[in-house]
């Protein structure tokens, strides 16, 4: 959401969904039905998204054409209750990019990695956004400096607020700043 192009979602992304093994006499997918053997078919990652924790997870009362995930946890309603879930943050990073031209618009400089932090910039006209990502399972210092506006965490857990670099990263996470000069 947060570089250029068309962001692209398959059904399931929004909520983590993994993929789902597919028994043998429950292949649905053409060519893996023709080239038997070689699991070069798509039906693992096109089992049904559940919308809730039921044994048919929401999507049906009789049999899927494809086998839902076994876990009943991953799904749509838990999703929307929790604040600080995957689902929520896509909203929330589908909202951003919305209000943010520099987002849909801005040119995408890449920044030099260092210690487990991937970042680059966005600028439109006078705008600049940084995205800053702690590909780390540990904690990271971002060197940025500057200050700016914090839009997002993925850990959802800081609303926007006044930053100034350099930042503390938690493990994996990654946030939006809109620069201020």
């Amino acid at each position: 959401m947060t570089i250029r192009g068309t962001p692209f979602l398959f059904a399931g992304d929004e909520i983590g969904s993994e993929q789902v093994p597919i028994p043998f006499d429950r292949v649905r997918d053409p060519f893996e039905t023709l080239v038997k053997g070689f699991d070069l078919g798509r039906d693992p990652e096109r089992a049904p998204l559940r919308w809730d924790g039921t044994e048919g997870g929401g999507f049906t009362t009789g049999e899927p054409w494809l086998p839902l995930g076994p876990d009943r946890a991953r799904n749509i309603k838990a999703q929307q209750r929790d604040q600080q879930s995957l689902l929520n943050l896509y909203r929330e990073l589908i909202a951003l990019r919305r209000r943010e031209p520099c987002l849909l618009q801005g040119e995408y400089h890449p920044r030099r990695a260092q210690n487990d932090i991937f970042s680059f910039e966005r600028t439109l006209d006078e705008m600049e956004i940084l995205v800053g990502l702690n590909i780390s399972g540990e904690p990271r210092l971002w060197e940025w400096q500057g200050y700016g506006l914090k839009l997002l965490s993925t850990g959802l857990d800081r609303g926007p607020r006044k930053v100034e670099g350099p930042v503390h990263l938690k493990p994996n996470e990654g946030v939006i700043i809109k620069v201020t000069r």
